[in-house]
């Protein structure tokens, strides 16, 4: 009976052995499972303004993603309104997520050029998609968008990317700010 009951501890701990990932890689691929990721999931939620929503694993986690290292990311895009296409900014990313430090990839269309075009920024802030450096919020959006450099509100923490609709964000995520 002893032998048996050792037969039995040892086959449960070589599968819990199976089971835990060892890797990095195997960690990211466990939380892709569970979470069906990475994902862009996109929905107009009103005239001119888009949400998106991006999803995505890490390991080891940084800061602002789960203890599993997934991360959510919410993106509302809203047009500017009014504004001729030769503006330097056509519509506003408010970036809602816990992260710290968002990595934002873009791609850009124009006359047959397509391009892709990185971003790193701290979070909590309005930047220029163009080089991250500080912008206000466009007089036609305020009261529309929140401003993340205000009173610290409930919720998740947010960031301003003033762009062109000529980019389109297509990858959100959070990045170890180190």
């Amino acid at each position: 009976m002893a032998g048996l009951l050792v037969a039995v501890i040892s086959a449960a701990v070589a599968v819990a052995q199976l089971v835990e990932p060892s890797s990095p890689a195997e960690h990211v691929q466990e939380c892709q499972h569970k979470y069906a990721a990475p994902y862009v999931r996109g929905r107009e939620v009103a005239p001119g303004v888009v949400e998106k929503k991006f999803g995505s694993c890490s390991w080891p986690p940084v800061p602002g993603t789960g203890a599993d290292g997934f991360s959510d990311v919410t993106v509302t895009e809203y047009a500017i309104p009014d504004v001729p296409m030769a503006s330097k900014f056509t519509n506003a990313q408010q970036i809602e997520s816990e992260c710290t430090r968002l990595s934002l990839r873009y791609r850009f269309y124009s006359q047959g050029t397509v391009a892709q075009a990185p971003l790193d920024v701290d979070n909590d802030q309005i930047v220029s998609f163009y080089d991250g450096s500080p912008e206000a919020i466009p007089a036609e959006l305020e009261g529309i968008i929140r401003d993340p450099r205000g009173p610290e509100e409930p919720g998740p923490k947010s960031l301003i990317v003033l762009s062109h609709d000529r980019y389109e964000l297509v990858q959100a995520e959070c990045v170890d700010p180190h």
